[in-house]
């Protein structure tokens, strides 16, 4: 009589075999050929994904991927609600989304295990929407990997994803939800995958997968624009989670960095023995954080009575920007940004284990100009006023506060979008005031423009236009 063999025998010795035969012969085909270790282990992950899929089917699958992530899914409780999070290194730093934890300092983590531990944000990133937590005093835990970086295009239209999270309510016993779906679009450009993975209540933060168990998104929110559709899920993908997480690594969990204004204020500051401390070097820092735009052009000076400062500038890729130049009681730096996100600014000593205040100012500008509006260098619209035009780049989402000033005329100005349509305008900052203002947040990208006016056909004379 033949031997029968139960699946859960099956997974355990057949599964294997199949395994070493199909990573021995792609190992072989290439042990006479010169192929970096790393590759090698890329191509076995690959076809060990292939075998799991073939022995699990389609029904089976989920399961198994369940199955391989869930440890290292955790439960973030914070005094504004509830989200999902992945544990992505066994020291304890855990991936979510920045909504989630709301500005918090620290949060409260479920583990699987039903440990609730304090985990301290590290870094948010509210642009992409993601937040960076670390764990206190752990150790060992399961994790959750990203796809093996020889993929050169781990995003695929049609493929299977699997959502990951918990319900929105802390339970006694918690238990993770998962849902399937395929991915439907790509937008790298403004970082975010869409899915028609159902994504339930309480996701917000949780990982969306691959079927090999492989971290590929964030899963942030869910657009719904008709009730009688489940909506469709929205993901921060993982060609950008990866640079944020870099970035993020090398700020310590002891210091969280401050939200820097780009508003010309002064903050005032002080290097002290409590700081983050660069142990190499014996250098006290204070670490600040600001969103910033691609082109934008910014500014920013330290002064200090007591040591000679220095800053450093790290783009949200977590490559350098800018280093300041050596100076004995101020630093200055000014350049225009590269990228979109949040950069990071550290204020530093010149040299080792100095100590004291300072003071800072950061300001941002997107457009300034000084001009005359007269007859020789101005237009005229139909009603016969006099005007300029004076054009910037602008991105979807941007804040942009535009003021414009003249001693000499009645100050008005318009906003023109992409399409050179009138978006907003304003005559008077304030009732009696002769100068112009506008707030506002820009709804798509490309090339905005200010119309420059006087509020009577006779006004003429010098002004400043400024755009922050």
């Amino acid at each position: 009589m033949p031997t029968l063999i139960h699946k859960r025998q099956f997974e355990k010795r057949v599964i294997p075999l199949i395994a070493v035969f199909l990573v021995g012969g792609v190992l072989g085909a290439v042990a006479a050929t010169s192929v970096a270790p790393e590759d090698l282990e890329c191509r076995r992950k690959i076809l060990q994904s292939r075998y799991v899929e073939a022995i699990y089917g389609s029904g089976g699958l989920g399961t198994w991927v369940s199955q391989q992530v869930s440890p290292a899914v955790v439960h973030v409780i914070t005094g504004a609600g509830t989200g999902t999070g992945s544990i992505i290194s066994p020291d304890g730093l855990v991936l979510t989304a920045a909504h989630v934890v709301n500005n918090a300092n620290s949060v409260d983590v479920r583990l699987q295990d039903a440990r609730m531990l304090k985990a301290n944000v590290i870094s948010l990133e509210h642009q992409l929407d993601l937040a960076l937590l670390k764990i206190q005093t752990v150790a060992g835990l399961p994790t959750i990997s990203p796809p093996p970086r020889c993929l050169t295009n781990p995003l695929k239209k049609g493929q299977r994803v699997f959502a990951v999270g918990f319900p929105g309510v802390v339970q006694k016993k918690d238990e993770d939800t998962l849902t399937e779906g395929l991915l439907s679009q790509s937008d790298l450009k403004n970082g975010r995958i869409y899915t028609d993975a159902l994504l339930n209540p309480g996701n917000s933060g949780g990982p969306l997968l691959n079927a090999r168990a492989e971290m590929i998104g964030v899963n942030i929110a869910v657009s719904k624009p008709d009730q009688r559709f489940d909506g469709i899920g929205i993901a921060v993908p993982v060609t950008h989670i990866l640079p944020f997480v870099e970035s993020a690594k090398q700020l310590p969990p002891q210091q969280s960095p401050l939200q820097l204004a780009l508003n010309g204020q002064m903050v005032n500051g002080k290097l002290e023995g409590s700081d983050l401390k660069d142990d190499k070097a014996q250098f006290f820092l204070d670490p600040y954080t600001f969103q910033g735009w691609t082109g934008q052009k910014i500014a920013i000076a330290v002064k200090s009575p007591n040591f000679a400062p220095y800053v450093t500038l790290l783009n949200p890729d977590g490559s350098k920007a800018l280093n300041s130049k050596l100076g004995d009681n101020g630093v200055k730096i000014s350049l225009a940004l590269q990228q979109i996100g949040s950069y990071k600014l550290w204020v530093t000593s010149q040299k080792p284990n100095q100590v004291g205040e300072y003071n800072l100012r950061a300001s941002s500008f997107i457009l300034r100009k000084t001009d005359v509006l007269d007859f020789f260098n101005s237009r005229r619209d139909s009603k016969n006023y006099l005007y300029q035009d004076h054009c910037f780049s602008g991105y979807k989402g941007q804040p942009i506060t535009i003021t414009l000033v003249s001693p000499n005329f009645d100050a008005f100005l318009q906003l023109l979008n992409p399409a050179k349509q009138l978006m907003e305008e304003n005559d008077d900052e304030i009732e009696g005031s002769q100068d112009s203002s506008l707030a506002v947040s820009l709804p798509d990208d490309g090339e905005y423009c200010i119309r420059v006016g006087a509020a009577h056909r006779q006004g003429r004379g010098w002004y400043i236009l400024k755009v922050l």
